[in-house]
Parts: C-alpha cells; structure tokens; sequence
C-alpha cells in the first residue's frame, strides 16, 4: 500500500492529453517534477467537476512551482472522452490539457 505523501512507484500509462489518447512513459508524465494524482469518477455532474477546469486554467501557475497534475479515473475511456467533449462544446474551450489516466 502507498501511502499519502510518500512516493509513488514508476509507472507508463495510457491518457487522454489535450483530448487525445496517449500512451506515456513515466518521465513523461511527471518530468522530473512532483507530481499529484487526483483520483475521481466522471459520472459526477459537471458542476462537480469545476475544480478540474480550475486546475487545468492554473496549469502554468502550477508547473512554476515544479508541480504536475494528473487526474486518474477508472471510468470507461469512452465515456471520460464524451463527457470530456460535452463539457469543452458547452463551456467553449478549446482544449483541457492535463492529463486523464484511464
């Protein structure tokens, strides 16, 4: 078990990036920068899932201070990529660039 605050085992993953499904290596994911995991479900309405566009509009701010974000849900791929494009027609954006681990 890993516990909070300590540090993570190396892992690849796959991801949606910029609404794109990629496969990431490890240094790819954290660039040598801490790196914070937020785990949620995207069956959550929209309203409660602000704090991820919040988060994704303070990306620059955030990676100043050597910090990556990346968002995991073990919700279906498919499902993560509508919800995902509904939300980005919806609030007129063009893109959400962190990075979803599927």
């Amino acid at each position: 078990m890993i516990l909070v605050g300590s540090r993570s085992p190396t892992f690849d993953c796959t991801a949606i990036v910029n609404c794109e499904v990629q496969e990431l290596a490890w240094n790819q994911l954290c660039e040598n920068k801490v790196l914070v995991l937020l785990f949620t479900s995207f069956q959550f309405d929209s309203a409660r899932l602000d704090y991820l566009f919040q988060l994704n509009n303070k990306r620059n701010q955030i990676e100043q201070l050597r910090t990556k974000i990346a968002i995991v849900c073990r919700d279906d791929l498919y499902d993560i990529r509508v919800w995902l494009d509904n939300v980005l027609d919806e609030e007129g954006l063009d893109s959400f660039s962190l990075p979803i681990i599927v």
